[in-house]
């Protein structure tokens, strides 16, 4: 595979890991702000909002680690635009923690911390 292939398939690659970040933490978002069922069960289910919480950071930690990875071989590959490269890079590593940062939160505050009335939704999931 030729130089300017490899780049561009590393750039598409990493482009996928924060597209795939972004609507999944606006998805998640709008999932736990819309659905009645989805919020009461991550609020009342403490093991799944434990194993949420877990998944959104081992998974921005990987994901970082995968666009970190992709930013040195490129810096290898490439001879030109260095300081943009490693700027761009970075960019897409803040991206990837600021929209995971946005599901952690939501399930930590509500799902894993303890709060007034957390428990009053489960009238809601019986009804399903």
């Amino acid at each position: 595979m030729k130089n300017e292939q490899l780049v561009t398939q590393l750039e598409l690659y990493s482009n996928a890991i924060v597209g795939f970040f972004v609507v999944q933490a606006l998805t998640y978002s709008a999932s736990f702000g819309t659905s009645e069922l989805f919020n009461c069960l991550v609020k009342t289910a403490n093991y799944l909002a434990l194993g949420l919480s877990f998944h959104f950071l081992a998974s921005t930690a990987l994901a970082c680690w995968a666009i970190w990875s992709m930013r040195k071989m490129l810096l290898t590959l490439s001879t030109e635009n260095l300081a943009a490269l490693r700027l761009i890079y970075f960019a897409k590593c803040v991206v990837v923690a600021v929209f995971a940062a946005l599901p952690f939160t939501i399930t930590v505050a509500y799902g894993v911390l303890d709060y007034p009335n957390k428990t009053l939704c489960k009238k809601t999931v019986l009804k399903f």
